[in-house]
């Protein structure tokens, strides 16, 4: 069975940039980790929320270990929105 990771946070519009880069750099190097490549999308209403998404995932306990590890390695949290985190969401197929 393989599951989907949604990760989805709020982006301080200032460091737009930054985030971005940062956030492709993090999707590089899971897929160089893993061979699963993200997607990077933004909400339709409120372009400040973004979503990575990672699907075809076997394990999710190693992927979330990687994409934990290359995350603080590329300080994602400090470049996110005041009050903001980065939020998972794991769904399965039925």
């Amino acid at each position: 069975m393989s599951f989907s990771f949604y990760v989805y946070y709020d982006v301080n519009a200032p460091k737009e940039h930054e985030v971005r880069a940062a956030a492709l750099a993090l999707q590089q190097s899971i897929a160089a980790a893993t061979g699963i490549h993200g997607r990077l999308l933004c909400r339709r209403d409120k372009t400040e929320t973004w979503m990575e998404v990672y699907e075809g995932v076997p394990d999710p306990v190693a992927f979330q270990s990687i994409m934990d590890s290359e995350t603080n390695r590329l300080g994602i949290a400090e470049l996110l929105a005041p009050q903001s985190r980065r939020i998972t969401e794991l769904f399965r197929p039925l």
